[in-house]
């Protein structure tokens, strides 16, 4: 018996099947015998109990619907007697469910004689069958080009990489290898004249009367959108809508594509729905809508683990926050120097980086977690998340280290190298600098030749620095904050001692965008408050040159760093 599957990319912040999606579940049903939903949300175990087809497939929210489709293209590996694959994502809403299950019904039997179909094509940089709803015939599934471009798909960082890479990528191997394909919407010429006349208004607003003097709207006026700007045909002919179309409008009722087509119940779901997600989403300044970031703490979707040599959860962590990747090797070599097991933690904010970090890893930690976070406030904000996601709770140790290039000086390697050489450049200094923590007082653990007390590093953040330390009770006289730290905010530190940073309301962490900044940032005025904080919280500030002693007995006024 010749098999229909789907899979389905599925995505939503309150870690459910939204009411809408379930129709689009449930009208899948009617088509496909089976159905694998790929889902990048923490979905409770029965999330599916009623929808008796559906297969639940859980994975971090890191590769976007491509790598979804991937994910899910694995499972079906064991099906045999396809006919078709439908490829699909949690990215419209349906208007129409019987429009809709037979909009599904038509597909597959297109696949008859094209062998992938589109619900929707468009020329907007070059051509393209959109890849929100795809349908794939038996032979297409079957041939190398199909296996050799979903085995090729990694997590990319932006969704416009994912467009370029793989939306116009599987279009453009569908031309090279000369595949049958079909666009199963068709639009009337007056429906795409008047597609294109929307397209024009909403690419020149605000542009005034001399836009239309310049080659601008004429070069890519046949670049337009169908989902975004031939609403209501699309919506007639198949019962959907685009989300991110509703998105924009304060209220669904106000897009005339739906007046006639919804009732008001519908509507009235449909901007429940909406209401919901709204604050989950911006648009990112590639134009395209994209997750809005997750404030101070960690997504626990964003987290990809692996475990390496060792099981069960270590005494020590290490907290690496890493913006340039090709450092990797280099550290981890360094790191093989802790001859205890340990956790790893690698905060980044590129998600294609997520695989060969965890590869590389893999040889030197007990267990790998990466963790992709925004590109803001440099090594300090990624720390903090992960301090106040509790992931660091419990370890003995944590060495906390980030892959510091400082280039602006041509010494930022060395000084990279000196601050690693002192935390844990030889098992002996990694060892004694663990050892310390047998002592309960201790709480910080950094290299003494760069623990800062001269006025001349306080670099003008004295007034943040001040700010930081009054919200965790420290008295500061007259706006003159002491200066005492760590600089390039390496150390090893016990959790408990950096405990206050947690409690900090969100509205105080304010990073700011990442603008190439040397000084004067929230990050460089954290970093100077590090050692006085955990001062404060009781705990003692040491080196592994000191045995112990408290740092802030030892004279440091004649130290300084390489890159000034």
């Amino acid at each position: 018996m010749a098999v229909t599957a789907a899979v389905v990319a599925h995505y939503d912040p309150h870690e459910q099947i939204d009411e809408m999606f379930r129709e689009v579940l449930m009208c899948l049903g009617r088509v496909c015998d089976r159905i694998i939903l790929v889902t990048t949300s923490r979905l409770p175990a029965d999330a599916a109990a009623d929808l008796g087809k559906v297969e639940i497939v859980r994975r971090p929210n890191v590769g976007y619907d491509f790598m979804s489709y991937r994910v899910g293209l694995m499972r079906l590996n064991d099906t045999p007697d396809l006919h078709s694959v439908l490829l699909l994502n949690s990215s419209f809403m349906l208007l129409d469910p019987d429009v809709f299950t037979e909009t599904l019904r038509g597909m597959v039997q297109a696949t008859d004689q094209a062998d992938v179909v589109g619900l929707t094509e468009s020329e907007q940089i070059q051509w393209h069958l959109q890849s929100y709803l795809l349908a794939f015939s038996s032979r297409a599934v079957r041939s190398t080009w199909f296996r050799s471009f979903f085995e090729a798909v990694r997590p990319l960082n932006t969704k416009l990489e994912l467009i370029l890479s793989y939306e116009l990528g599987l279009s453009r191997v569908l031309k090279e290898q000369a595949v049958g394909t079909k666009a199963f919407f068709s639009i009337s010429t007056p429906d795409w004249l008047a597609a294109c006349g929307r397209w024009l208004r909403a690419m020149s607003t605000g542009k005034g009367p001399l836009f239309w003097l310049t080659p601008q709207p004429y070069r890519h006026w046949c670049d337009v959108n169908l989902t975004q700007f031939a609403v209501a045909p699309l919506a007639r002919q198949h019962g959907i809508i685009k989300t991110e179309v509703l998105r924009a409008k304060p209220h669904v009722a106000d897009n005339p594509a739906l007046q006639n087509l919804c009732s008001d119940e519908r509507l009235g779901r449909i901007e429940e729905s909406l209401t919901r997600m709204r604050s989950h989403y911006r648009v990112g300044t590639d134009g395209l809508s994209t997750r809005a970031a997750d404030g101070l703490t960690i997504d626990p979707r964003r987290v990809v683990t692996s475990s390496g040599a060792g099981d069960g959860r270590s005494r020590v962590a290490v907290a690496l926050h890493l913006y340039y990747a090709d450092l990797l090797p280099e550290i981890c070599e360094s790191l093989k120097s802790i001859l205890e097991p340990f956790d790893l933690y690698i905060t980044t904010p590129f998600e294609a980086d997520v695989p060969f970090m965890l590869n590389t890893a893999a040889s030197v930690a007990a267990r790998t977690s990466v963790c992709v976070v925004e590109n803001k406030g440099r090594d300090v904000r990624p720390f903090l998340m992960l301090l106040r996601s509790g992931l660091l709770d419990g370890y003995k140790a944590v060495l906390k280290i980030h892959g510091k290039k400082s280039t602006y000086s041509d010494r930022g390697a060395d000084w990279r190298r000196q601050l690693y050489g002192d935390l844990f450049g030889t098992s002996l200094t990694a060892l004694k600098s663990i050892a310390l923590f047998d002592d309960p007082t201790v709480g910080l653990v950094g290299p003494l030749r760069f623990f800062l007390t001269h006025p001349q590093f306080g670099g003008a953040n004295e007034g943040r620095l001040g700010e930081l330390l009054t919200a965790v009770g420290i008295h500061v006289p007259s706006n003159d904050p002491p200066l005492a730290f760590y600089a390039g905010s390496m150390f090893w530190f016990r959790p408990e001692a950096l405990a206050p940073l947690a409690s900090l309301p969100e509205s105080m962490l304010a990073f700011e965008d990442e603008a190439g900044q040397q000084n004067f940032t929230l990050a460089h005025a954290c970093e100077r408050a590090f050692a006085l904080i955990a001062r404060h919280a009781g705990y003692r500030c040491t080196a592994a040159a000191l045995s112990g002693s408290d740092i802030f007995d030892y004279p440091a006024l004649g130290h300084t760093v390489p890159v000034l």
